[in-house]
C-alpha cells in the first residue's frame, strides 16, 4: 500500500507529470503577474498590485531555475540525482518563504520583506555548502545524503510553522486563506520525510501540494480586486451615474500655481504648466512645444490629458509633420483648426504620437521672447468634447504671453544654482568614498601588520625550539659517532673475511661477462639469419609469462628511459588508468615493445617537446592496448608502407628503424598486432593490441 501512494505522489516528480506541474505553475504566475500590470496601467490604486506583482515575479524566477537545474545533466558531478535532490529542497524552501510574505498585507511588508531577502541569501548559501559536500564525501554517501534530505525537510516544516504563527498572530486581511495553504505545505512536507528516497530524490507529495497552494496566488488577487472596488464605490452616486456637474477649477489652478513656485526640476515645471493652461482653457489636452532651429526638429516637452488626469510621454517630431503650425507660427499668428481641418498633416502628426483617432478642435498659439523668432508655442485640442476655442481662449493666452515664455525659454537661477549645488554634493561622495576607502586600506593594512607581528613571534619561538633540538640532536650525534669509532675497531678483523668475499664476487662477475658475451653472439647471429630469410621473426607464443602489474610495465620503461629524456629535456606524458591491474605475460617481450617504440620517439622529438604513452586494458577482449605518440616529423603513406614492407634501412619522420622493427618482432612473439596512424609534420602514433591473461 506504501509503495502504490509513494508511486502515486512521484507522478508529479517524473515526465510528463513534472512538465504538467510546472507548465501549470507558471501560467498560473503568469496570469496573475499580467492582471497586476493591467491593474497598474488603470488605476492609482498600486500599492497592492506592486506587492502581489513582486512576489509572483520571485515564484515564478524560482520556477525557471527549477526547470533549468532539473533539464541539466551535471556532466561535471559523480552524483547527479543527489544534486538535483538538494536544489529541488531549496526551491521548495524558497517558494515557501516568498508564498508565505504575499499574505502579509503591503503596509507591513517591508520589514518582512528585508526578512524574506535574508533568508533566502541564508537558503541559497547553505544549498551551496549541501552540494558542496557531496564530493568530499566517498563512505556512507547514500546515508548521509538520506540524512541530508530529512534536515532540508524538516527547515521547510519549521519555515512553513513560523509563517502560520506570524500569519495569526499579525492576522492580516487574507490570513486565513495563507493559513490554510501553509498547513497544506506543512503537511505535505511531513509526509514527504517518510517517503523520501535517494534513488528518487524529486519531491511529488511536495510538488502536488504546490499545486493546490500556487492557486491561491489568483484567489488573493481576486480578493484584493473586490476590496478596491469596494473603495470605489464611495465615490459620490452623481459622479457614478454620470450627472454632469459644474467643477471650479480655481482651487487646481491655484494649487499648481505654488507648485510651480516650490519645484526645482523643469520637466516637473513644464507639466505643472501643461495641466493649469489645460484647466484655465477647460481644454482636453494641453501640449507644451519648444522648436530647435539649429536641428530641425520640435519637441513636445509636456502635455497633459485633462479628462483621462494623466500625462503623455514626451515625444519629438520633425517640422515638416507640423507643416500648418510651423508656418503659422513663423509669422507669429495663432492657428485654429475645426474638427474636420485636423485630418490635414499636421492633425495626423499628433494623432500617431498621441495615439488617439481623432484630435477634435485644434488652437496653436505661438511663443516667442521679445524681438526674437518663435520658439515654441502651446496646442489646445479637444477630442473628447469637441469644444471650439475662440476668441476667450485667445485673450486668456495673449494675457500669459509674456510670463509664460520667460518660464519656458529662459533659464531659471534657482536651477542653475540646485545643478551646481548637486555638482558640490557629488563632488563630496565622491571625497567621501574616497576617504572611506582609504580608511578601508589603512585598516587592511593594520590587519597585515599586526599578523605578520604575530607571524614574526611564531618564527622567533619556533627558532628557539629549533635551536634547542639541534643541541639535542648534536649530542646525539657525537654519541653515535663514539660509538661507530668502537666498532671500527671490531670491524678491522672482519677485513679479512670480506677480501675473500670481494674474490668471490670478482669471480662470479668474470663468467658472467662470459655469458653475457656468449648471448650477444648469439643474439647476433639470430638476428643475421633472420635478415636473410627477408622476416622480421618467427611467430610463436611466449613462455616466459609472469605476473606482473601493469604499473611496474610502465615504471620498468620510465626509470630506464629517464637520462635520455633529462638530456633532452623531453617529457614523457603516462596515461595508465588500470595501472594496478595484475596481468600474466612475458614482461620482458613487454619491455622490447615499449623500448623499441620510445626509443623511436625519443629520436624525432625535438628538444623540450613531449611524448605520450597510452596503455590501456579491455576487459571484455582480454587485450592490452597501447599507445605511443609522438609530434615530430610525421609519415607519408608511402613511408609507412616502407618501414613495414621491411626494404629501406632509413626512413623519413622514422627516428630508429631498428628500433621498430625489434619492436615489431616482440609484438609478433606475443601474437599481438600492430596500427600506425600519422600526419606529416604533426605526430605520428604506433597503436599495439597484445593478448594478456587478466588476473581477477
Amino acid at each position: 500500500m506504501g509503495n502504490g501512494i509513494s508511486g502515486f505522489f512521484q507522478i508529479f516528480a517524473q515526465p510528463p507529470g513534472g512538465l504538467i506541474y510546472h507548465l501549470v505553475i507558471i501560467l498560473i504566475l503568469s496570469v496573475v503577474i499580467s492582471f497586476c500590470i493591467i491593474r497598474l496601467r488603470q488605476t492609482d490604486e498600486k500599492q497592492g498590485a506592486i506587492h502581489i506583482l513582486i512576489g509572483c515575479a520571485v515564484l515564478l524566477f524560482i520556477q525557471v531555475l527549477l526547470i533549468f537545474f532539473t533539464h541539466s545533466n551535471f556532466s561535471g558531478s559523480t552524483q547527479p540525482n543527489l544534486i538535483l535532490g538538494i536544489i529541488e529542497r531549496l526551491a521548495a524552501a524558497l517558494t515557501i518563504t516568498w508564498f508565505g510574505w504575499l499574505f502579509i498585507d503591503e503596509n507591513k511588508s517591508f520589514l518582512f520583506k528585508g526578512i524574506s531577502i535574508f533568508l533566502s541569501i541564508a537558503f541559497i548559501l547553505f544549498g551551496g555548502i549541501s552540494i558542496s559536500s557531496l564530493h568530499l564525501q566517498t563512505e556512507n554517501l547514500s546515508t548521509n545524503v538520506q540524512w541530508l534530505f530529512i534536515f532540508w525537510e524538516v527547515i521547510s516544516i519549521l519555515l512553513n510553522l513560523t509563517g502560520l504563527i506570524l500569519l495569526i498572530s499579525i492576522q492580516p486581511t487574507h490570513w486565513k486563506l495563507g493559513g490554510i495553504f501553509l498547513a497544506i505545505l506543512t503537511l505535505a512536507h511531513f509526509v514527504q520525510i517518510f517517503i523520501s528516497d535517494v534513488q528518487t530524490p524529486l519531491m511529488g507529495v511536495v510538488r502536488l501540494a504546490q499545486l493546490i497552494c500556487i492557486p491561491g496566488v489568483y484567489l488573493l488577487y481576486r480578493e484584493m480586486d473586490k476590496a478596491q472596488a469596494l473603495s470605489s464605490n464611495a465615490i459620490p452616486a452623481a459622479e457614478r451615474l454620470g450627472v454632469k456637474s459644474l467643477v471650479d477649477t480655481k482651487p487646481a489652478l491655484i494649487n499648481d500655481l505654488l507648485q510651480v513656485s516650490l519645484t526645482h526640476k523643469t520637466e516637473e515645471k513644464f507639466k505643472i504648466i501643461a495641466r493649469s493652461i489645460a484647466l484655465g482653457a477647460t481644454a482636453d489636452m494641453c501640449c507644451l512645444i519648444k522648436m530647435n532651429p539649429q536641428q530641425d526638429i520640435v519637441q513636445l516637452v509636456a502635455t497633459y490629458d485633462l479628462i483621462r488626469e494623466e500625462y503623455l510621454p514626451n515625444a519629438s517630431l520633425k517640422r515638416d509633420a507640423l507643416q500648418q503650425i510651423v508656418s503659422a507660427w513663423e509669422n507669429n499668428e495663432p492657428l485654429t483648426l475645426s474638427n474636420s481641418e485636423t485630418l490635414s498633416k499636421d492633425g495626423a502628426a499628433l494623432g500617431e504620437v498621441f495615439n488617439y483617432p481623432r484630435l477634435g478642435s485644434l488652437f496653436a498659439y505661438p511663443l516667442s521672447p521679445p524681438n526674437q523668432e518663435t520658439r515654441g508655442g502651446v496646442i489646445l485640442l479637444s477630442p473628447y468634447t469637441n469644444k471650439f476655442f475662440g476668441e476667450s481662449t485667445s485673450q486668456m493666452m495673449d494675457a500669459i504671453k509674456q510670463p509664460l515664455t520667460k518660464v519656458l525659454f529662459t533659464a531659471d537661477p534657482n536651477e542653475k544654482l540646485q545643478q551646481e549645488l548637486q555638482k558640490i554634493w557629488a563632488e563630496r561622495n565622491a571625497f567621501k568614498y574616497e576617504k572611506d576607502q582609504l580608511t578601508l586600506t589603512i585598516n587592511e593594512m593594520d590587519a597585515t601588520l599586526q599578523e605578520k607581528e604575530k607571524e614574526l613571534k611564531q618564527l622567533k619561538a619556533r627558532y628557539q625550539i629549533e635551536k634547542i633540538e639541534s643541541v639535542e640532536k648534536i649530542e646525539r650525534l657525537q654519541d653515535q659517532l663514539t660509538i661507530l669509532e668502537n666498532q671500527i675497531g671490531r670491524s678491522q678483523q672482519d677485513s679479512g673475511r670480506l677480501e675473500q668475499l670481494e674474490a668471490e664476487i670478482r669471480q662470479l662477475t668474470t663468467e658472467r661477462d662470459q655469458l653475457q658475451q656468449t648471448l650477444s653472439h648469439t643474439t647476433a647471429r639470430l638476428k643475421e639469419a633472420e635478415s636473410r630469410e627477408g622476416q622480421t621473426g618467427p611467430i610463436r607464443l611466449s613462455v616466459q609469462s609472469r605476473i606482473i602489474s601493469l604499473d611496474s610495465i610502465a615504471a620498468n620503461v620510465q626509470v630506464d628511459l629517464t637520462p635520455e629524456l633529462q638530456q633532452k629535456n623531453v617529457h614523457l606524458d603516462l596515461i595508465n588508468p588500470n595501472g594496478r591491474q595484475l596481468v600474466k605475460t612475458d614482461p620482458d617481450l613487454i619491455h622490447a615493445i615499449l623500448r623499441g617504440l620510445l626509443d623511436n620517439a625519443l629520436a624525432v622529438t625535438l628538444p623540450d617537446g613531449k611524448i605520450q604513452l597510452d596503455q590501456q586494458l579491455s576487459f571484455e577482449t582480454g587485450m592490452l592496448v597501447i599507445q605511443v605518440t609522438d609530434y615530430g616529423e610525421g609519415l607519408t603513406r608511402e613511408e609507412q608502407k616502407s618501414l613495414f614492407s621491411g626494404e629501406a634501412p632509413v626512413i623519413s619522420g622514422v627516428g630508429s628503424v631498428q628500433a621498430l622493427r625489434d619492436a615489431i618482432r616482440a609484438i609478433r612473439l606475443l601474437n599481438g598486432k600492430i596500427w600506425l596512424r600519422s600526419k606529416k609534420h604533426t605526430f605520428t602514433t604506433f597503436r599495439v593490441q597484445l593478448p594478456v591473461r587478466i588476473i581477477d
